[in-house]
């Protein structure tokens, strides 16, 4: 970004390129799409362009960055993380927020450093509650949105923001990093129900679906060896388990060939 930072009555950002990274889908990621459809320049990382810029801002990127890359920019690189730093520090903050049952979260716009992630010096910083029972995704919109609004107040006066910023406390640090199949993995013999609906609302999509790669039961199971919900008759020899006591629903989605059947999964709700 490039800015005249004397003339307050001017428009905040002169120009704006895009750096994304790289994306399985052909399209791009979110933000690559909204910048195509800006024509704003867009670099897929490692790429960064060559134009010279006062600041850098990233969100969600997941890349560390280098201290050359960072020297490039007069006013350093700032990122938008949706946590009160240092509570997790690392690539899924939001999620972790709801996996954990936090009752507070917020935002943080703090300057990046190299060799380690979210450890820079906090600029500004807001909380909000949680809602109760709201998903990640649910979550997420509204601290994008905080974070946004955050993101312009701290550019509006971005030298005094620097001046002022603080380090992190060093009490309180944890960390949240990717979710992995071991993280996702529910143990109804271990856990407690309030946990797996944490579960559930923290990698649950949109609709509040959970997709089953298999369920371990004496052996693993997959999809296929669900009818209707239930387990197909040959998994149900000497249980004494009633068939309506099964936690799991199906839901069968349209597809394009004929005789192919989708199946989904999902922990049934309170």
């Amino acid at each position: 970004m490039s800015n005249n930072w004397d003339n307050k009555e001017e428009e905040l950002i002169e120009k704006l390129e895009v750096v994304t990274v790289p994306s399985p889908s052909p399209k791009g990621l979110p933000v690559k799409q909204y910048a195509v459809q800006s024509q704003l320049p867009v670099y897929e990382w490692p790429d960064v362009g060559s134009g010279e810029y006062d600041v850098g801002v990233v969100a969600s990127f997941g890349r560390l960055l280098s201290e050359a890359l960072i020297l490039k920019f007069p006013y350093g690189i700032l990122n938008v993380h949706p946590s009160c730093l240092p509570r997790w520090r690392g690539p899924a903050p939001i999620i972790h927020t709801v996996l954990h049952g936090d009752t507070i979260t917020g935002v943080t716009i703090m300057q990046i450093r190299p060799k380690r992630f979210d450890v820079g010096p906090i600029l500004k910083q807001e909380t909000i509650p949680v809602p109760p029972k709201s998903t990640a995704k649910e979550l997420e919109v509204v601290l994008s949105r905080l974070g946004a609004n955050m993101l312009i107040s701290v550019l509006k006066n971005l030298p005094e923001s620097l001046n002022n910023g603080r380090q992190q406390p060093t009490e309180g640090v944890t960390h949240a990093p990717k979710i992995s199949a071991r993280t996702s993995c529910i143990k109804w013999e271990e856990q407690t129900s309030e946990e797996i609906f944490r579960l559930h609302r923290a990698i649950g999509n949109i609709d509040g679906w959970i997709g089953v790669r298999s369920v371990m039961l004496k052996k693993t199971l997959t999809a296929a060896d669900f009818y209707n919900g239930y387990l197909h008759p040959w998994h149900q020899k000497n249980s004494q388990a009633h068939p309506s006591q099964c936690r799991f629903q199906t839901l069968r989605l349209p597809t394009k060939k004929r005789g192919e059947k989708i199946v989904a999964m999902q922990q049934c709700t309170k």
